[in-house]
């Protein structure tokens, strides 16, 4: 009977171990940026692990290897949940079983995702996919680009890359939305 409760109370610090290496994982791929820092970081979790793992069972507390074990196991999915691209090994299971398939999207095109993690690295707008330039300021002189002083398209091709354009898109389509209190009941046929 007391060798099923250590078997258990080993299982419980393993998923404990995992839930926090995850955590773990996911606060350290905030500071990655390219495939080669990922794999980096996956060679000194499983450094760290193994040797954590090795001195736990040199001490004779067997029983926290599984702390060990299951913290090495969850940064490792931590780091590549967070990185937010399947590679490697990763790439090949999330494709057989169908799964994180915007990952392995974002992995065909690897300098947008790392433009893209960079951005979330230094706080910066993420790139969008979308075109960046507004076909106002293609349409020429009158455009709001050409007002600040530069051509129409590389006016707006700047204000884009700052969020601006944007943001001026969106202010403009809100100004066109009637307000809830002009609105008015929509007649339901009977």
């Amino acid at each position: 009977m007391a060798a099923f409760a250590m078997a258990v109370v080993a299982v419980l610090l393993f998923a404990f171990g995992m839930v926090l290496g995850v955590r773990v994982g996911e606060h350290f791929s905030a500071e990655l940026v390219t495939r080669a820092d990922y794999w980096k970081a996956n060679a000194a979790t499983f450094g760290i692990g193994v040797v954590a793992s090795a001195l736990i069972w040199a001490t004779g507390f067997t029983l926290l290897v599984g702390v060990a074990f299951g913290l090495m196991v969850g940064v490792l999915s931590g780091l590549k949940m967070g990185f937010g691209e399947s590679i490697g090994p990763w790439g090949a299971v999330d494709s057989k079983l169908g799964t994180n398939k915007d990952q392995g999207r974002r992995a065909k095109d690897p300098q947008r995702a790392e433009a893209v993690r960079r951005a979330r690295k230094e706080g910066t707008p993420e790139p969008t996919a979308l075109s960046v330039e507004d076909e106002a300021a293609a349409a020429g002189p009158g455009s709001a680009g050409a007002s600040s002083g530069a051509s129409g398209r590389a006016g707006a091709t700047g204000a884009a890359r700052t969020g601006h354009a944007s943001a001026h898109r969106t202010s403009a389509l809100l100004r066109r939305v009637p307000q809830a209190s002009n609105a008015r009941p929509v007649a339901r046929p009977r």
